[in-house]
C-alpha cells in the first residue's frame, strides 16, 4: 500500500540554538525553504552547518528556538550525508527494496529507479563494493524510492564525476519541480548555482546572510565569506 503525502508548507528555524556544555554549535539562526526552493547552506569547517542539518533531520533536538517542519514527517525526509546509510552486505536492489517496504513504497519500482539514476547494471552488486560515485547515485535512489519531500543534501556531489553532477542537477531540479523542499551544502559552486534558490551562509555557529540567489555573484560572495573575510567576522 503506497500512503499519499500531503502537500509540504513552509520548513522554518526560528531563534535556532544548540550548544554542547558550554560550546555553541548554532546560535539564533533564522532561515526557511518553501516547498520547489532549494536552500544553499555554505559555511567553512565548523560553522554550524551539520548540526543545522541534524536538526531538520530531527536526529537532535536544538537548546533554543523552534523549528517547523512544514508537515514533513519522518518518513518524508530524506537524507544523504557523508555516511552513506546503506547496507554494505545487501545488493544495491535489495537496499532499495528494504527502503521501500520501509517507507510503504512499491518495490516493484525499485528496478526502474536503479535505472534512473545509472545503476541498473549494478543492482546485484554488494552495496560495499560499490565506488564512491555509485554509493551516492544509490543515496539519491533511497529518496526517490522513498518519495522524499524535504532533501538534506550534504556534500551530495562528492565522489562525482562531470557528467554525474550534471545528472544530479537534473534530479535536484526535478525534485523542486515536483513541489520538494531541499537543503543542500557543497563545495561545487556551479551545482548551488544551478540547482539552489537561496542562500545561507554560517560562521561560528550565526547566521551571517540569508537572501535569494539572483546570480553568480551571490554564490562568489557567499564562499569568501565563508572563507572568514573581514566582513565575515566583522559584529561576531
Amino acid at each position: 500500500m503506497t500512503a499519499v503525502r500531503p502537500p509540504l508548507g513552509r520548513v522554518a528555524g526560528r531563534g535556532l540554538s544548540k550548544s554542547y556544555g558550554r560550546r555553541f554549535a548554532l546560535r539564533d539562526v533564522d532561515f526557511h525553504v518553501d516547498a520547489g526552493r532549494a536552500l544553499a547552506l555554505i559555511g567553512h569547517n565548523g560553522a554550524g552547518k551539520s548540526t543545522l542539518f541534524q536538526l531538520i533531520a530531527g536526529r537532535t533536538k536544538p537548546t533554543a528556538g523552534t523549528l517547523d517542519f512544514g508537515g514533513a514527517t519522518p518518513g518524508s525526509i530524506g537524507y544523504v550525508g557523508h555516511a552513506s546509510f546503506l547496507y554494505g552486505a545487501l545488493t544495491a536492489r535489495e537496499n532499495l527494496e528494504l527502503v521501500a517496504k520501509l517507507h510503504r513504497r512499491d518495490p516493484a519500482a525499485t528496478m526502474a529507479v536503479l535505472d534512473r539514476v545509472g545503476l541498473g547494471r549494478a543492482s546485484d552488486r554488494l552495496a560495499r563494493e560499490l565506488s564512491r560515485g555509485m554509493t551516492q547515485r544509490l543515496s539519491i535512489a533511497r529518496l526517490l524510492i522513498q518519495d522524499a519531500q524535504l532533501w538534506l543534501l550534504d556534500e551530495p556531489a562528492s565522489g562525482l564525476d562531470e557528467s554525474g553532477r550534471r545528472w544530479l542537477e537534473t534530479e535536484m531540479q526535478a525534485a523542486r519541480d515536483r513541489g520538494c523542499s531541499l537543503v543542500v551544502s557543497s563545495h561545487h559552486r556551479d551545482l548551488l548555482l544551478k540547482a539552489a534558490t537561496d542562500i545561507l551562509v554560517l560562521s561560528r555557529g550565526r547566521r551571517l546572510v540569508f537572501s535569494p540567489i539572483s546570480g553568480a555573484a551571490d554564490i562568489d560572495s557567499a564562499f569568501e565569506l565563508s572563507d572568514g573575510s573581514p566582513a565575515a567576522t566583522a559584529g561576531l
